[in-house]
């Protein structure tokens, strides 16, 4: 009978270990998946919603606005170069964008995104 009960109290600590072996890895995967969770939404949550602007400009750096256009934008940084900027590309997440200076010179304006960033070039 002792025996009995010692059998089956081994076996009730043996299968609590496996319980807190197999707990342990749910756990465990949970608090990585937290962990993801809360990295990708730090991300989120940096992701630079203002204009940078690089060259000659009093205003490098300002909030982006929905609808916010190149042309508003420029307007916005103040240039102080002592001729019209050569050459404007945008750079933007997915790759840069080269203006067509006589086509937006003309009037055809390029949206902004938020995060993007103007290189003027004299």
């Amino acid at each position: 009978m002792k025996r009995l009960i010692f059998c089956l109290l081994l076996l009730a600590l043996m299968a609590s270990g496996c319980t807190t072996k197999s707990n342990a890895r749910i756990e465990a995967r949970a608090a990585y998946n937290a962990g993801r969770a809360a990295a990708y939404q730090q991300m989120l949550e940096e992701e630079h919603t203002s204009i940078r602007v690089v060259g000659k400009v009093k205003n490098p750096e300002f909030e982006w606005k929905e609808g916010m256009s190149l042309m508003e934008a420029l307007i916005k940084a103040d240039w102080t170069g002592m001729q019209n900027p050569k050459g404007i590309i945008i750079i933007r997440k997915h790759g840069p964008i080269t203006v067509d200076m006589k086509a937006f010179l003309n009037g055809d304006d390029v949206l902004l995104e938020a995060g993007d960033t103007i290189e003027l070039h004299e």
